[in-house]
């Protein structure tokens, strides 16, 4: 009975918000552009617990403001997270088996 009621509840939101979203205007205009850039800081921050994780994230937010200006949209953030990655797998260090 629990999913009808989610399933219900998920589809009359939907419809709600395609009803009642033309009447927001622009999502730029509330602030909420930077709505998803804050929830992920929020969803990463706890995990920046030691030095290497801190250092992995400082690494890839250096390089996204560096290479915004002179790349298209969206491809700072993927060669953010392609220089974390790396960076990250260097500072990790081998565990024996």
């Amino acid at each position: 009975m629990d999913w009808c009621c989610r399933l219900y509840f998920w589809n009359l939101l939907t419809l709600l918000g395609a009803i009642l979203g033309k009447t927001l205007g622009d999502p730029s205009r509330w602030g909420l552009d930077a709505a998803a850039a804050a929830a992920f800081v929020g969803l990463v921050w706890p995990r920046l617990v030691d030095l290497a994780s801190r250092s992995t994230a400082s690494v890839a937010i250096v390089v996204a403001v560096v290479a915004s200006p002179f790349v298209p949209a969206g491809v700072p953030v993927l060669l953010s997270g392609l220089v974390g990655l790396a960076f990250g797998f260097a500072l990790k260090k081998p565990v024996n088996v």
